[in-house]
């Protein structure tokens, strides 16, 4: 919901939740509104038995995040999930007042004022197809869309579809969402109707751990059965929107010689391959993720060290810079061109990454980035050791925590001292392996085993001297 500011979500909660059908906490009742006004599907995916206020949040929240097609309407064929919840209630709730109708139609119009403004929640035709036409006269190699364009292109572009079935043109969709039986529980988004073929599109889906931090890269998954009927069935590919990239640039690269082969993981069941390099496969207990949910294939994603300034993994530049040639051709020519959003409009597309708050142009940037250059010879993946070599490098912690408190037992000075020490030690040396060697070893476990046994070593010391200083415990 960020085509309305903070005072005015509060606002709408406060009337969805005191004011409208939704107050009366009855999953049935929440489930039959959704139905009748076409968003029955993502019934399955909210806290429908919920309290009223958690409720409205989670739906307002999971309906910001999809796009309903609009029948018969050439002008118009997607409007925002929630869009459509409120254009339901505002005709037929007789629980709203004129006021609350009211502000429920303002809301509707600013969506529509920023959709407008922004042309079907991405670029509009006409300064799409001027920027690729500026590309274009630099060459570049690729060039990927990371916006969503699941509509039909305006009538009076022609020159955009011709440019939209170029060879060097890629583009984006979502797979629809499936449960833990590979139900279609969510629709997805295809890819512009133009990109037919299957090598120039990938999907968008990114992985957050429960922090909502990115810090893994879905490469590749298999395709979703039995999504036929649903939004999003064209999205049928196996490849992510950057593996997509990465791997056309490499083929053009190595075209002679076909030293960038790509091995398929799905069909050969082996490990992903490009070339010599070798993708491995995140497993449920790898490193700091234990049990966690591997599927698809996964790998780490090592992001390139930037610092604080975040789009320094490759040279930035606004649309306006473009469409007023303020771009060199050594910027663009025979590389790899990304199109995205990162001004905070409407649709937001941002996400956390250890990097911090970062739009999911640059995230694709860095995942490409990984790709080539790990393709290339020029940097490694991230690694991890396997559970028994990690098992033994805690251990030893725990001996040099065992023997420092021994040894220093008669000194509490020389016991802190030491144990800063040693701690200092061992986070400088996870942070050398982890910059130098791409190799994440465990520093928590590490260093709660180091203290924890200091700390018992030290207890076992002084517990008889404790009994003896007891008066309760003399005879």
């Amino acid at each position: 919901m960020e085509f309305l500011n903070s005072q005015k979500q509060d606002q709408l909660y406060q009337i969805l939740t005191n004011r409208t059908l939704l107050r009366t906490a009855d999953a049935d009742l929440r489930s039959a509104v959704l139905n009748n006004c076409g968003l029955g599907k993502y019934s399955a995916l909210l806290p429908l038995d919920a309290t009223s206020f958690q409720f409205v949040v989670s739906l307002c929240a999971k309906l910001s995040e999809v796009y309903i097609a609009v029948k018969h309407s050439e002008s118009e064929p997607k409007r925002l999930g929630l869009i459509v919840f409120l254009e339901y209630l505002s005709h037929t709730d007789p629980n709203l007042s004129a006021e609350d109708k009211e502000f429920l139609e303002y809301v509707i119009a600013k969506w529509n004022l920023d959709r407008k403004e922004q042309g079907q929640g991405t670029l509009k035709d006409a300064s799409l197809n001027r920027l690729l036409k500026k590309l274009e006269q630099h060459q570049p190699r690729l060039i990927g869309l990371d916006l969503y364009r699941d509509f039909e292109t305006a009538a009076d572009e022609p020159n955009l579809v011709a440019r939209f079935s170029n060879e060097r043109f890629f583009a984006v969709c979502k797979v629809p969402e499936t449960d833990d039986r590979e139900r279609v529980v969510a629709a997805g988004i295809d890819p512009p109707d133009e990109v037919v073929q299957e090598e120039r599109f990938g999907f968008s889906d990114f992985i957050p751990d429960s922090d909502q931090v990115v810090r893994r890269f879905l490469m590749a998954q298999e395709k979703v059965s039995g999504a036929e009927d649903v939004e999003g069935a064209k999205c049928a590919t196996r490849q992510s929107f950057s593996l997509a990239l990465a791997r056309r640039y490499l083929e053009l690269e190595g075209s002679q010689s076909n030293k960038y082969e790509y091995k398929d993981p799905f069909e050969s069941q082996k490990d992903l391959q490009i070339g010599n390099a070798i993708f491995k496969q995140l497993q449920p207990f790898t490193g700091g993720y234990q049990d966690v949910d591997a599927s698809g294939y996964q790998v780490l994603l090592n992001y390139r060290a930037t610092g604080e300034n975040l789009k320094a993994i490759a040279k930035h530049v606004s649309l306006e810079d473009v469409l007023n040639d303020r771009l060199s051709e050594q910027d663009v020519r025979d590389k790899i061109v990304l199109i995205g959003i990162t001004a905070k409009v409407a649709i937001s597309d941002d996400w956390f990454t250890p990097y911090g708050t970062m739009s999911g142009v640059f995230v694709q940037a860095h995942m490409i980035s990984q790709i080539l250059s790990f393709a290339k010879g020029e940097r490694l993946l991230l690694k991890v050791w396997l559970p028994g070599i990690e098992f033994l490098w805690i251990g030893c912690w725990s001996l040099v925590g065992a023997g420092l408190a021994y040894y220093l037992r008669f000194s509490w000075r020389m016991i802190g001292i030491a144990g800063g020490a040693t701690f200092l030690v061992l986070y400088v040396t996870c942070l050398c392996l982890l910059t130098w060697g791409s190799l994440w070893v465990p520093l928590v476990p590490s260093a709660m085993s180091l203290f924890l046994t200091g700390g018992t070593v030290l207890y076992m010391i002084y517990r008889p001297y404790r009994k003896i200083s007891d008066p309760m415990t003399k005879s």
